[in-house]
């Protein structure tokens, strides 16, 4: 009995032991694909504290910081969508240098440009953000010229005009209308309106005599 439960133990501690070892290279291999790279959203702790940025590089330090709450495996899934948002702008900046990229590019960023100044003076009900979650217009903002400019630069036009849409239209000043009824001209301006041209003539010889 005693042999039996001692191999028991033996084995059970061997699997605790591989287990072990499993997990430390998971987690060294989920270390080296966050190490360095540019976090795609930002990341934080159950009770909200920021663990890293969006668009900030990951280092040594958000790591441990990682690992120490828990949120490692989030901080891992930022670094790869960050290397996914990566591939997808090496892949279209590759289209965009063929012939077929440059005119497809050009007319749909015109036409998106012409809707999109429709909205300027409107009020941004929502972040307008790069691909990387850099703000570009933020919440709150009246959109004017340059917003429309950085945010096609970025590319984000369809952005910058759903989240003004998300927002009432800005208001018009108000123009009084005209006064109703018939205009009143007193009978000195009605004189003066209808004297005849000669007579300012006939004044001006008059006084040079």
């Amino acid at each position: 009995m005693a042999g039996s439960s001692d191999f028991k133990g033996r084995l059970s501690g061997l699997f605790k032991g591989l287990k072990q070892a499993a997990g430390d290279a998971v987690e060294t291999s989920q270390v080296a694909m966050a190490r360095g790279k540019t976090a795609s959203r930002a990341v934080t702790t159950d009770s909200g504290e920021l663990i890293v940025d969006a668009g900030h590089i990951i280092d040594d330090a958000v790591i441990a910081y990682a690992k120490q709450t828990g949120r490692l495996p989030a901080l891992v899934a930022a670094a790869v969508a960050s290397q996914a948002q990566d591939l997808r702008e090496k892949a279209r900046s590759a289209y965009d240098a063929t012939p077929d990229g440059i005119e497809a590019k050009s007319l749909a960023s015109s036409d998106q440009y012409i809707a999109a100044r429709a909205y300027i003076g409107w009020i941004a009900a929502t972040d307008v953000t790069d691909i990387r979650g850099n703000t570009i217009v933020p919440a709150g903002k009246k959109i004017d010229d340059e917003d429309v400019r950085a945010v096609r630069q970025a590319e984000q036009l369809s952005a910058l005009i759903y989240s003004a849409q998300q927002s009432p239209p800005p208001s018009r000043p108000v123009v009084a209308p005209p006064p109703k009824g018939p205009v009143v001209v007193t009978p000195s301006q009605a004189q003066r309106t209808a004297r005849p041209l000669s007579s300012y003539y006939d004044e001006e010889e008059a006084e040079g005599k």
